[in-house]
């Protein structure tokens, strides 16, 4: 399996530097409700998702991984974002990362694209383990964490902001389940 990775509802490739992606990606960045937990303001301007993006493209022409856009087959909008990489963008931790566009939220594309995203990364990128910090207060990440196997296992601090800290390693990873 190679990228794209392909789900019953969802299509993950690796993000273009395509307005579309630009705008996409911007629309998430720069709404309140979806940054909410994650422990930096909104995006201010297209050129800061740019930079962003660049992160994202940056990685993933250097380690194979990145966060990806997830878009709904159907129709191929992107409607949100998953994927693995560096914690904190130095490691050596690697960090399942996701966010999903507030208008799709309750659909179960969360789960389903972290669960993809997870069996990619443990058959194809051959990771041992993988992290995720989430505020304590985000119950709905929590679930979807905890629906996809990994496991709360204390705490992590970052910049004076304390999250959950959830794992999961490759023995651990249900081998049978399909995303």
């Amino acid at each position: 399996m190679s990228l794209p990775i392909e789900t019953p509802r969802l299509l993950i490739r690796p993000f273009t530097r395509d307005a579309e992606d630009v705008e996409a990606l911007h629309a998430m960045l720069s709404d309140p409700e979806v940054m909410r937990y994650i422990g930096r303001p909104p995006s201010a301007s297209l050129e800061e998702t740019r930079e962003r993006l660049e992160i994202f493209i940056e990685l993933q022409e250097r380690h194979g991984y990145s966060s990806w856009a997830v878009t709904e087959k159907s129709h191929g909008e992107i409607v949100g974002h998953c994927g693995v990489f560096p914690m904190e963008l130095k490691g050596p931790e690697i960090e399942l990362g996701y966010k999903i566009r507030r208008d799709c939220w309750n659909r179960g594309y969360a789960t389903e694209s972290v669960r993809a995203c997870l069996d990619y990364s443990f058959r194809e990128l051959k990771f041992d383990r993988i992290v995720a910090v989430v505020f304590p207060e985000n119950t709905a990440s929590r679930r979807v964490l905890e629906k996809c196997g990994m496991i709360e296992n204390g705490v992590y601090v970052h910049h004076d902001i304390e999250g959950t800290f959830y794992e999961i390693s490759r023995c651990q990873w249900p081998m049978n389940l399909s995303p």
